[in-house]
Protein backbone atom coordinates (compact mmCIF):
# COMPACT_ATOMS: atom_id res chain seq x y z
CA UNK A 1 0.00 0.00 0.00
CA UNK A 2 0.90 3.43 -0.77
CA UNK A 3 0.85 5.88 2.25
CA UNK A 4 1.44 9.63 2.42
CA UNK A 5 2.52 11.86 5.36
CA UNK A 6 1.55 15.68 4.87
CA UNK A 7 2.00 17.91 7.33
CA UNK A 8 -0.81 20.11 7.60
CA UNK A 9 -0.10 23.78 8.70
CA UNK A 10 2.71 23.67 6.06
CA UNK A 11 0.69 22.51 2.89
CA UNK A 12 -3.05 23.89 2.89
CA UNK A 13 -4.06 22.10 -0.54
CA UNK A 14 -2.85 18.97 0.18
CA UNK A 15 -5.62 17.09 -2.10
CA UNK A 16 -3.78 18.84 -5.08
CA UNK A 17 -0.46 18.10 -4.32
CA UNK A 18 -1.50 14.31 -4.30
CA UNK A 19 -2.96 14.69 -7.59
CA UNK A 20 0.49 15.94 -8.67
CA UNK A 21 2.16 13.43 -7.38
CA UNK A 22 0.11 10.64 -8.49
CA UNK A 23 -0.23 12.33 -12.14
CA UNK A 24 3.49 12.62 -12.00
CA UNK A 25 4.21 8.62 -11.49
CA UNK A 26 1.70 8.35 -14.11
CA UNK A 27 3.79 10.39 -16.90
CA UNK A 28 6.87 8.64 -15.71
CA UNK A 29 5.29 5.10 -16.20
CA UNK A 30 3.96 6.15 -19.84
CA UNK A 31 7.51 7.17 -20.96
CA UNK A 32 9.17 4.09 -19.16
CA UNK A 33 10.80 1.86 -21.85
CA UNK A 34 12.91 -1.51 -21.44
CA UNK A 35 16.00 0.03 -21.08
CA UNK A 36 15.17 2.29 -18.24
CA UNK A 37 13.27 -0.58 -16.72
CA UNK A 38 16.26 -2.75 -16.82
CA UNK A 39 19.06 0.15 -15.29
CA UNK A 40 15.98 0.02 -12.20
CA UNK A 41 15.88 -3.13 -11.84
CA UNK A 42 19.63 -2.65 -11.89
CA UNK A 43 19.77 -0.53 -9.36
CA UNK A 44 16.76 -2.47 -6.96
CA UNK A 45 18.99 -5.90 -7.18
CA UNK A 46 22.34 -3.25 -6.04
CA UNK A 47 19.95 -2.45 -3.34
CA UNK A 48 19.06 -5.77 -2.04
CA UNK A 49 22.72 -6.97 -2.18
CA UNK A 50 24.21 -4.24 0.17
CA UNK A 51 21.37 -4.93 2.59
CA UNK A 52 23.95 -8.34 2.91
CA UNK A 53 27.01 -5.85 3.98
CA UNK A 54 26.58 -7.30 7.37
CA UNK A 55 25.40 -10.31 9.23
CA UNK A 56 23.03 -7.89 11.42
CA UNK A 57 21.61 -6.50 7.70
CA UNK A 58 20.96 -9.77 6.56
CA UNK A 59 19.46 -10.80 9.94
CA UNK A 60 16.94 -7.69 9.66
CA UNK A 61 16.65 -7.68 6.17
CA UNK A 62 15.65 -11.74 6.09
CA UNK A 63 12.74 -11.38 8.94
CA UNK A 64 11.54 -8.16 7.61
CA UNK A 65 10.92 -10.37 4.47
CA UNK A 66 10.05 -13.61 5.76
CA UNK A 67 7.58 -11.96 8.47
CA UNK A 68 5.66 -10.35 5.02
CA UNK A 69 5.19 -14.31 3.76
CA UNK A 70 8.25 -13.24 1.05
CA UNK A 71 11.54 -15.46 0.50
CA UNK A 72 14.55 -12.26 0.93
CA UNK A 73 16.75 -14.59 -1.16
CA UNK A 74 14.61 -15.12 -3.96
CA UNK A 75 13.59 -11.36 -4.53
CA UNK A 76 16.51 -10.87 -7.06
CA UNK A 77 14.50 -13.50 -9.25
CA UNK A 78 11.58 -11.22 -8.43
CA UNK A 79 12.92 -7.89 -9.45
CA UNK A 80 14.41 -9.70 -12.93
CA UNK A 81 11.13 -10.75 -13.78
CA UNK A 82 9.09 -7.44 -13.27
CA UNK A 83 7.92 -6.05 -16.78
CA UNK A 84 6.67 -2.92 -17.82
CA UNK A 85 3.21 -4.19 -17.75
CA UNK A 86 3.66 -5.17 -14.11
CA UNK A 87 4.24 -1.88 -13.18
CA UNK A 88 1.34 -0.45 -14.81
CA UNK A 89 -0.82 -2.71 -13.33
CA UNK A 90 0.18 -2.06 -9.77
CA UNK A 91 -0.02 1.61 -10.62
CA UNK A 92 -3.74 0.83 -11.87
CA UNK A 93 -4.36 -0.74 -8.70
CA UNK A 94 -3.12 1.36 -6.21
CA UNK A 95 -2.35 4.99 -7.52
CA UNK A 96 -4.70 5.77 -10.31
CA UNK A 97 -8.01 6.08 -8.32
CA UNK A 98 -7.29 7.42 -5.29
CA UNK A 99 -6.67 3.56 -3.43
CA UNK A 100 -4.09 5.10 -1.03
CA UNK A 101 -3.65 6.23 1.87
CA UNK A 102 -2.82 9.78 3.59
CA UNK A 103 -2.24 10.99 6.99
CA UNK A 104 -2.38 14.98 7.74
CA UNK A 105 -0.36 15.88 10.40
CA UNK A 106 -0.64 18.38 12.59
CA UNK A 107 2.18 19.83 15.11
CA UNK A 108 2.09 22.39 17.60
CA UNK A 109 2.99 25.38 17.45
CA UNK A 110 6.32 26.40 19.68
CA UNK A 111 6.60 30.20 21.03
Amino acid sequence: AFVFLIEAELLKDYKEVLSKIVNRYDLALESINEERLASLKKKEISSLINGCDSITRLARNYLTYILDGNDFFSLIDVVKEITIEDLKETFNKYMKDAKYAYALLKGEKND
